[in-house]
């Protein structure tokens, strides 16, 4: 079993000039200010994919976008901006009653390029987000030919991932995504002192935000000292699709 790579989830293209030098394997855009896949703006978004082009060797590091919410249609907004991003993220709140929500995803995987370049977001704390379930979320992401599944939280005050998932839980849902071809990244306020542990348990990616970012606050800057550590803990080879 391969240790996971990580993602480092940035707000703007300042950001991504400042971890540039690092090497992470794969780098985020998101607004953390607006939810757990909060999408940029337009403007942002350009600014992100233009730095991305100049500083980073695209072949050896994955850049991705969230789109929000599937049901808010908030990716109409980036237009055509998404299909230069790798791989793109939706998430699936107030969908789970939604009869034609997987129609929806495969007219939103068409917009980005692609089932494959589309990452959809199950969330552990799928009652309150009134989302999918874990089954119903891998069997959509199977349908468009999804190379990665995300397992996030959506109510950051009611818990962290493993509030909702243990450890050897995670390990299952790995196999399960594996064993349809599908790499599982997490997320969910994951710390610094159990990503050691997180790496270890069969998923893809592990992501972060808060951890590198200054008091642990995940709409805080990024922390210098912080981004170091990360950068020890994670072998920085490049993902590969």
């Amino acid at each position: 079993m391969l240790p996971s790579k990580l993602l480092i989830s940035l707000k703007s293209a300042d950001e991504l000039r400042w971890v540039a030098d690092f090497g992470f394997p794969w780098i985020d855009l998101k607004d953390p200010s607006t939810g757990s896949l909060g999408c940029p703006d337009t403007n942002v978004a350009e600014e992100f994919l233009a730095s991305a082009n100049q500083y980073l060797d695209r072949s050896r590091c994955k850049i991705s976008i969230a789109l929000g919410e599937l049901v808010e249609e908030a990716w109409n907004g980036i237009g055509s901006i998404a299909p230069s991003f790798d791989f793109a993220k939706v998430a699936l709140a107030g969908c789970a009653n939604r009869s034609h929500w997987a129609t929806n995803v495969e007219r939103l995987a068409e917009h980005v390029g692609g089932g494959q370049r589309l990452i959809l977001v199950h969330y552990a704390d799928c009652r309150r987000a009134d989302s999918p379930s874990w089954k119903a979320t891998l069997d959509a992401a199977a349908s468009i030919g999804s190379q990665f599944i995300l397992v996030d939280t959506f109510d950051k005050s009611a818990g962290r991932l493993w509030d909702w998932y243990s450890p050897d839980a995670i390990r299952g849902l790995a196999i399960t995504a594996n064993s349809q071809g599908i790499g599982l990244s997490i997320a969910g306020s994951l710390r610094l002192d159990e990503l050691t542990m997180a790496k270890g348990l069969g998923a893809s990616i592990v992501g972060v935000r808060g951890a590198a970012c200054q008091d642990s606050s995940r709409v805080d800057g990024l922390c210098h000292d912080r981004l170091r550590q990360l950068s020890t803990i994670f072998s920085n080879q490049a993902v590969t699709s």
